[in-house]
């Protein structure tokens, strides 16, 4: 389960951003079909083929990496929950990489990251232990050096873009202000695809991060 937590839980360090906006964000919509991903986006990838797997989107601009808390030395409730954090720190991968992306100073964000892992490939068996693990964990306390934040953790529909395709939603509040993570990771042979979505109070969108990681997907797969 740790290739599929390891982007889960990066929703978690999403705490430093400052996005401001109005409005509630919406229950997710009904599953959207799936599609299949270019086979050759599964072969391993070198640290330059992952450093330039994100292409270019016309809507989105370049942004300072999201700010990023130190869970190394956090409390995390209930034990279920901690589950998230021993598998993202377990994860490994041979070669890894993030974009930051924005539409603006207030937002949304987007970030990308792309990871090959080429002695243990990502097991799409271990997928059910992800759907176990956040049954299990419907609210998530985060206590440690960066502060005190609580999170609801919900499943996010999302189409399945790969071998296998995980998905959740966030939601809480940071300095006052609600707060809303998606994160989607794709597994897709040797490799994943996560794209993380944080928004403060305005309505996240599900298909700006199929849009980027098919692209993405496309863009390692053209070489």
């Amino acid at each position: 389960m740790r290739f599929v937590a390891a982007a889960a839980v990066t929703a978690l360090l999403l705490t430093g951003c400052s996005a401001f906006g109005g409005g509630d964000t919406p229950d997710p919509e009904p599953t959207a079909p799936s599609t299949t991903a270019p086979t050759s986006a599964g072969e391993p990838l070198t640290q330059e083929q992952v450093d330039l797997a994100v292409p270019t989107f016309a809507e989105w601009g370049p942004s300072d990496p999201l700010g990023a808390g130190d869970l190394t030395n956090a409390t995390i409730t209930p034990a279920a929950c901690q589950r998230f954090v021993d598998e993202m720190l377990d994860s490994e991968p041979t070669y890894t990489a993030t974009d930051s992306l924005s539409q603006g100073a207030f937002g949304p964000f987007l970030e990308l990251t792309v990871s090959t892992y080429h002695d243990q490939p990502p097991s799409t068996e271990n997928v059910a232990d992800f759907d176990e693990v956040l049954a299990d964990c419907p609210e998530m306390n985060v206590v440690g050096p960066d502060g005190d934040f609580t999170f609801a953790v919900s499943p996010l529909s999302f189409p399945n873009l790969g071998d296998e395709t995980v998905a959740l939603r966030l939601k809480g509040q940071v300095s006052f202000f609600p707060i809303t993570v998606d994160v989607a990771t794709v597994i897709v042979g040797n490799n994943t695809y996560s794209a993380t979505q944080v928004n403060t109070g305005n309505a996240t969108s599900r298909e700006d991060m199929v849009v980027a990681l098919e692209a993405t997907m496309a863009n390692v797969a053209a070489g």
